[in-house]
């Protein structure tokens, strides 16, 4: 099924990513940058763009070449102690006082700070393009706005569905036709590749919670969850913008034991 088949995609994609004499096709380059395929188009409150880009060079370390993101992500490297698992334990440690050491909440921390499930690295070109692109209008510094994003993978290319709202709102935005749109691509002979959200920082909370961690909230679990039962889905991704946390059908059938 959609399972076998992806894996085998994935695991090309990730040899292809370890030739450093791959000769890209002449409708690509080797820079982290889109090829912009719908510019604009409004779904109820949403502005959705669609995007196309190499495979191996989506997957790269990269950064996206964004001069407004570079300078956002710079400042607030210099306020904030980015370390994922600094950030995952200050939240646990938050949770923790709220909630008791033996809740649910701080197991699914533990779960994440342990290494047991999901895997944590550095933003990667895709997704930092995505962000760069979320926070010419949502700007990390001030903004605590996610945007999400279905990522397709064919013959070496990936195609990405970027959904950002309108106005401000609590949450990433799902596509409404989301549904149709998937099929459509499933049925061309695109496969699931990632659905991917945000998780902002909360730098002007009134609290100690400046939040920021790649920790999926039940929402995230379930949603994530249905996209691989429904439509193969690999990955659910979550970033902050500076690292990333992904996770595979395993790690999600573990977190899903902690959802309530």
């Amino acid at each position: 099924g959609y399972k076998m088949k992806l894996s085998a995609i994935i695991i090309g994609l990730i040899c292809l990513v370890s030739q450093a004499s791959y000769s890209f096709s002449a409708n690509f380059n080797a820079q982290c940058a889109f090829k912009k395929l719908v510019d604009q188009k409004i779904d109820t409150g949403v502005l959705l763009y669609e995007y196309q880009i190499a495979a191996t060079t989506a997957l790269s370390d990269q950064l996206a070449e964004n001069a407004e993101y570079l300078e956002q992500r710079k400042g607030l490297i210099e306020i904030v102690n980015t370390d994922p698992f600094y950030l995952l334990n200050r939240q646990r440690n938050i949770f923790a006082k709220a909630y008791g050491e033996s809740s649910r909440e701080v197991e699914r921390f533990n779960l994440l700070i342990e290494r047991r499930v999901g895997e944590i690295r550095n933003i990667n070109c895709l997704e930092s393009l995505l962000f760069a692109r979320h926070n010419e209008r949502f700007p990390l510094l001030r903004s605590n706005q996610e945007f999400s994003a279905y990522v397709f993978v064919k013959d070496r290319v990936m195609r990405a569905l970027l959904s950002i709202t309108k106005k401000p709102r609590v949450g990433a935005p799902l596509i409404e036709s989301w549904q149709d749109k998937v099929s459509e691509f499933i049925d061309n002979g695109w496969f699931f590749y990632g659905f991917l959200h945000n998780h902002p920082f909360f730098l002007k909370s009134q609290s100690s919670d400046i939040a920021g961690t790649v920790i999926p909230s039940d929402p995230d679990i379930k949603t994530i969850n249905r996209f691989m039962e429904d439509y193969g889905l690999e990955f659910g991704i979550i970033t902050n913008g500076i690292s990333t946390a992904t996770y595979n059908s395993d790690d999600i059938e573990m977190l899903m034991r902690n959802v309530r």
